[in-house]
């Protein structure tokens, strides 16, 4: 019966989160729905990074935070 109180909220959270993206999307104005495209690959290419990374044995929050350090190296090198 465990298995499938899990399932189910599994449904349910993947059902919230397509509406949350539903509710989004609509919500964008005219002008930036050319970089919708972009948004939607971005979002795909992080949410697999986090299912991907822990079975790497890397913790994809320790992974930012160590971006983060690096922030103040990379603003010092690309001119903008």
């Amino acid at each position: 019966m465990y298995g499938y109180k899990k399932l189910m909220i599994k449904i349910i959270l993947i059902i919230a989160v397509l509406l949350l993206l539903l509710f989004l999307v609509k919500s964008i104005s005219p002008e930036n729905r050319k970089k919708l495209p972009l948004l939607i690959i971005s979002v795909a290419a992080i949410g697999l990074a986090f299912l991907v990374l822990p079975r790497l044995g890397l913790n994809p929050l320790i992974v930012l935070q160590k971006l983060m350090q690096l922030m103040p190296f990379l603003k010092g090198i690309i001119p903008l």
